[in-house]
Order: structure tokens, then C-alpha cells, then sequence
């Protein structure tokens, strides 16, 4: 049995594509990411949050860098800017 994973080859435009068909606002889109596969979402107008524990390129363009993945950056970003 072979499981197979194929990264998109650009995560920004698969999410500008969605929010086309639900008629979502791209500038109400927060992005998190940490590996060198996330670079295409961290554009603009999405506002990017990179993990802590993220590669330096991502960091670099990041709007926000939070904690590790595994120490509860995510929920500690959210809680930061209100999102929950």
C-alpha cells in the first residue's frame, strides 16, 4: 500500500481560487505556514503568520512570527489578534 502526497504548486492561488467560488475576501485571509511550500501564501493581501519553528526565508516575509507549531502558535497568534 503507497500513500502519496502532492504538495499544490501554488497554495496562494489555490486559496484565491477558492474564495472566488464562495465570494470570500482575499483581505480578510490569514495564512500560517513553516515550511518552503507555504512561500506562495505569504503574499499580499493575505496576512501571514510564520511559526516560530518556520524556515528563515518564510520568516523574512512574514507579517507576524509566532510560537513553534508544537508549542501552540497558532492558538496563540489567534488569541493575539482577536480571533478567538
Amino acid at each position: 500500500d503507497n500513500t502519496w502526497l502532492i504538495e499544490p504548486v501554488d497554495k496562494g492561488d489555490g486559496i484565491l481560487r477558492m474564495l472566488d467560488r464562495i465570494g470570500g475576501n482575499p483581505d480578510e485571509v490569514v495564512v500560517f505556514g513553516d515550511g518552503l511550500n507555504d512561500i506562495s501564501m505569504f503574499r499580499k493581501p493575505f496576512f501571514s503568520v510564520a511559526m516560530g519553528n518556520a524556515q528563515p526565508e518564510l520568516k523574512q516575509l512574514a507579517d507576524y512570527i509566532t510560537d513553534d507549531n508544537d508549542k501552540g502558535g497558532i492558538l496563540h497568534a489567534c488569541i493575539k489578534f482577536g480571533w478567538i
